[in-house]
């Protein structure tokens, strides 16, 4: 038959290059969830403080050999609403990777600095990860 794989074609598995790590913690009296979609060339971190998975916003960084600080731009939402532009700069340039961030807080003015420092704490225990 003409579609048959000849005996000498072989699959080849690979291991997948996409890593997903997720965690919760609990700030302000609030579950934060926080998920780290790792990429090839680049990383997708989703903050959530609801049970409904929501995306408002969503937030591009990216660094260039041009300037020693990342790039960014709001591809989801308003910009003067997001405060998720700034992390996604700092975590872009400590992560030195293209970075999406989906950055979902309803008391984002005092929550989102204890959120970022959360998130530094789990790039610092499991760089791995990102």
């Amino acid at each position: 038959m003409a579609n048959d794989p000849s005996p000498d074609t072989a699959i080849q598995f690979v291991s997948p290059k996409t890593k997903i790590h997720k965690f919760t913690d609990t700030i302000l009296d609030k579950k934060i969830i926080f998920q780290i979609v790792n990429l090839e060339n680049s990383i997708m971190i989703y903050i959530n403080n609801i049970d409904e998975p929501i995306c408002n916003n969503l937030d591009l960084a990216m660094c260039t050999r041009f300037s020693s600080t990342p790039q960014t731009t709001s591809l989801i939402g308003a910009k003067a609403e997001s405060s998720g532009s700034n992390v996604a700069g700092r975590l872009a340039k400590k992560l030195n990777k293209t970075l999406y961030l989906s950055l979902n807080l309803e008391d984002s003015r005092f929550m989102v600095p204890l959120v970022e420092k959360r998130l530094i704490q789990e790039i610092n225990q499991f760089p791995g990860k990102f």
